[in-house]
């Protein structure tokens, strides 16, 4: 019933404020009601690799891999894509035919777990473009002997591994300080340990990329490896040792 109301709402949305109207910045009163939207939105995993969109504005959500806005979305049937940046305070727009306010936020990946709008002048279906982990960490990837962990960079605060034997942090400036609105996922692969005793936690960073790890001592001098989504480059580094002292700078891999 919640959805019905809110397509309803949104239904009703796209014909009150006609396409010819909408210029290159939305009315405030159309921020609020997106904004009050997002507020009760549950950002749930998109499970399909394309969208059907309708005619006027449209709620989404992304897939596991998120949206790679420019390749996706590049259609003459697209007006705009939004998204509300709550680091910025800012909406993120792209356009493949307008030109965007420069009140926005230049618009150029959707991380997971994002809800976001499009706004069409008629019906299509698009099929989903993404950035997925490939090169040579992909190949150390494909190995039994490492696991992954995932940090969006959405925020600040870390991510935590499942056994609480390391942890990530990503993101330590917003994006919006560029005037862009992009990937921020950076995905941590390491080796698969299965006698992790140590409680106390190691630090390792800030790095360049800029991330900073804490790990238990199990870790310490094995190689691990950090996959960056928006360079779409692979950095190796060691973790540090009391005989080997942090030198907080991935290499190229």
């Amino acid at each position: 019933m919640k959805k019905l109301i809110t397509f309803l709402a949104f239904f009703s949305l796209s014909y009150s404020y006609p396409l010819s109207n909408i210029g290159s910045s939305f009315d405030n009163n159309l921020r609020a009601t997106f904004l009050k939207t997002l507020q009760n939105s549950k950002n749930e995993i998109y499970p399909f690799n394309n969208y059907s969109l309708k005619y006027g504005w449209n709620t989404l959500t992304t897939p596991k891999d998120g949206v790679d806005v420019e390749k996706t979305f590049n259609n003459s049937a697209i007006e705009y894509v939004a998204v509300y940046d709550n680091i910025s305070k800012k909406w993120a727009v792209y356009s493949p035919k307008n030109e965007v306010n420069k009140e926005f936020l230049k618009l150029i990946y959707l991380e997971p777990n994002i809800t976001f709008f499009v706004l069409t002048n008629k019906n299509v279906k698009i099929e989903i473009k993404s950035t997925v982990v490939d090169g040579k960490c992909r190949d150390i990837l494909d190995k039994n002997s490492y696991i992954s962990l995932l940090d969006s960079g959405i925020n600040q605060d870390k991510t935590i591994s499942k056994d609480g034997s390391i942890s990530i942090r990503s993101r330590y400036f917003s994006n919006h300080e560029k005037g862009i609105y992009n990937d921020t996922r950076v995905l941590l692969i390491y080796p698969k340990l299965v006698d992790i005793k140590t409680k106390r936690k190691f630090r390792y960073g800030p790095a360049v990329p800029k991330i900073a790890l804490e790990f238990a001592k199990e870790y310490e001098n094995r190689i691990f490896y950090v996959y960056n989504f928006r360079q779409k480059q692979c950095y190796r580094a060691r973790f540090p040792s009391i005989k080997i002292p942090p030198f907080p700078v991935l290499e190229k891999y």
